[in-house]
């Protein structure tokens, strides 16, 4: 290895470009797939996934609501001023 060539670190945090390749070997795939398979089939997947539905849903139904003049944007409340500590006369 060259003395001034860059050392890998997994303490640091690295970048790329997202048009950078990166080549993986069919053993690092499977892993990968393997994981990713795992993962999906858990009960806990399976509810994220379904809470992304629902969430897809909501806002397909606040869109409809927004474009129909149903729904419309709420007015921020106005600020209320804080009240001040009473000072203590003798």
């Amino acid at each position: 290895m060259a003395e001034n060539s860059p050392q890998y670190d997994p303490q640091k945090r690295y970048t790329w470009k997202p048009e950078d390749n990166f080549t993986i070997t069919g053993q690092q795939f499977g892993l990968i797939l393997n994981l990713v398979r795992s993962y999906l089939a858990t009960e806990e997947a399976q509810k994220f996934n379904l809470m992304v539905q629902t969430n897809d849903a909501i806002e397909s139904i606040m869109k409809s609501g927004v474009e129909g003049g149903v729904i419309v944007e709420a007015q921020e409340p106005p600020v209320q001023p804080q009240p001040q500590p009473l000072e203590v006369v003798e």
